[in-house]
């Protein structure tokens, strides 16, 4: 199954701030996923996933999934802010969903 990309304002801010090498390494990873091969990630509440990266600091992206078809990335961060970037990405699902 092949899914669309979307993403959130948030998402994208925090995506600016990453350096060259992390934004390369998640691109690619961003393309596998849109090729519907998810890799390491995991189900963190209802609807609300969490996708593992193994490089940068931990690199963590939260997303939902749409209609069976697109990926919605909701917040990103890493191992270090895990618990507050959760919380964050469940507000901004919860909003999306209003």
């Amino acid at each position: 199954m092949k899914y669309e990309l979307q993403i959130t304002q948030t998402f994208s801010q925090w995506f600016k701030k990453l350096d060259k090498t992390t934004t390369i390494k998640l691109l690619e990873r961003l393309d596998r996923v849109t090729a519907g091969n998810l890799g390491d990630h995991k189900a963190i509440a209802n609807g609300l996933f969490e996708l593992r990266c193994f490089f940068g600091s931990g690199i963590r992206l939260y997303f939902t999934i749409r209609n069976q078809q697109s990926v919605l990335l909701l917040a990103g961060g890493n191992k270090s802010t895990q618990a507050k970037d959760i919380e964050k990405a469940k507000a901004i699902m919860n909003k999306l969903e209003d």
